[in-house]
């Protein structure tokens, strides 16, 4: 069943929104995103939050603007709020939904900056997020699990209380891990017959077959959705891309698996360190149960190891069926911060509306 995008009218970009239990601050003002222009006001909010917190990430302005010009299923100039105190965007968050699995998730994340921070900001966008997806929930008309659907990095210890203290209860948990050296690899050759190459930047048809076969791959995993055109075309702008770096598996004609690492030059250059992220690693069910991930990610980290990088880190899903958790701490990772998914049913009770 085909259903709406996320619904009514358009405002112009930056047009003011009313968020219902908004705090009494002087200057403070909601407004729509006024597209891919807030990329650097949204990475300065978010990375003063990771700074506040310990959190040695950041995202660029280049990021951020990516993101939000392949925004798939939501439409940042209508569902992305921007909170203002005297022009300044100090906080923000975003709404979309997707199909996961088993249950549709009505998802929406919020930021805030540090020097707005514990002044009813997050509640209220929170709240208006909510309240904005249980509307389009109801104009989707679908039966079955529906879900509010948010995440935090545990060190947000705010943003968790928060969640915790609106009724979400705790679904699903994906680790950081880091490997400290790079320096002693173990033997994994690929299973025999397997070719293992890198993707060919020049070729954007093959670049979205793999993609394609990555994402089958993971359509074993809790909450995967679909990817969409969009979202291919969101992988192959991003600042950072490099395929010379991913390497793909290949059976004859046949992708078996694929490893896409990534290096954050500007987040490396500010904590003062040479990690490439693994920002994914997949094998199609056919080939699995041969050691092909453990040699995909070998690979991937000798190559690492030749352009002068000397750590690695990733993320994996702690409930993974596949192993990947037990994988990455075979091949030297081990655990470090996690990252939360909550979820409450969509038809749990609205808190009241103040104000």
């Amino acid at each position: 069943m085909s259903v709406p995008a996320m619904g009514g009218d358009r405002p112009a970009a930056g047009a003011a929104v009313r968020v219902a239990s908004a705090p009494v601050i002087a200057g403070l003002r909601f407004r729509t995103c006024r597209g891919p222009g807030d990329g650097a006001a949204i990475a300065d909010i978010l990375n003063a939050e990771s700074a506040a917190w310990g959190i040695d990430e950041i995202v660029t302005a280049a990021e951020v603007e990516s993101d939000l010009a392949h925004a798939d299923e939501e439409d940042p100039g209508r569902t992305l709020v921007v909170a203002e105190i005297h022009g300044r965007p100090l906080a923000y968050a975003r709404r979309t939904w997707h199909d996961r699995g088993v249950f549709r998730a009505y998802e929406h994340v919020g930021h805030v900056h540090p020097d707005l921070a514990r002044r009813g900001v997050g509640m209220a966008l929170l709240r208006h997020q909510a309240a904005a997806l249980r509307d389009l929930a109801a104009s989707h008309g679908a039966s079955g699990d529906r879900r509010l659907f948010t995440w935090a990095d545990e060190r947000r210890v705010a943003a968790t209380a928060l969640i915790v203290s609106e009724g979400y209860a705790e679904v699903r948990r994906y680790v950081d891990m880091e490997r400290p050296t790079l320096a002693s690899l173990p033997a994994a050759a690929p299973p025999p017959g397997i070719d293992v190459r890198p993707a060919d930047p020049r070729d954007p048809a093959s670049l979205r077959a793999i993609l394609a076969a990555e994402d089958e791959a993971f359509r074993d995993h809790w909450g995967h959705h679909e990817i969409s055109p969009d979202e291919v075309a969101e992988v192959l702008a991003e600042p950072d891309l490099d395929p010379t770096f991913w390497r793909i598996a290949w059976d004859g004609g046949a992708i078996a698996g694929v490893v896409r690492p990534v290096v954050y030059a500007e987040e490396n250059a500010r904590f003062g360190r040479r990690r490439v992220w693994i920002d994914r690693v997949s094998v199609r069910r056919a080939w699995r149960g041969r050691g092909l991930g453990s040699a995909l990610l070998v690979e991937a980290l000798a190559e690492a190891r030749t352009r002068g990088l000397t750590s690695a880190g990733l993320g994996v899903d702690t409930d993974n069926t596949t192993g990947a958790l037990g994988l990455y701490e075979r091949l030297g990772f081990s655990r470090g911060p996690v990252t939360i998914a909550w979820a409450k049913p969509m038809d749990a009770e609205a808190p009241p509306v103040i104000g």
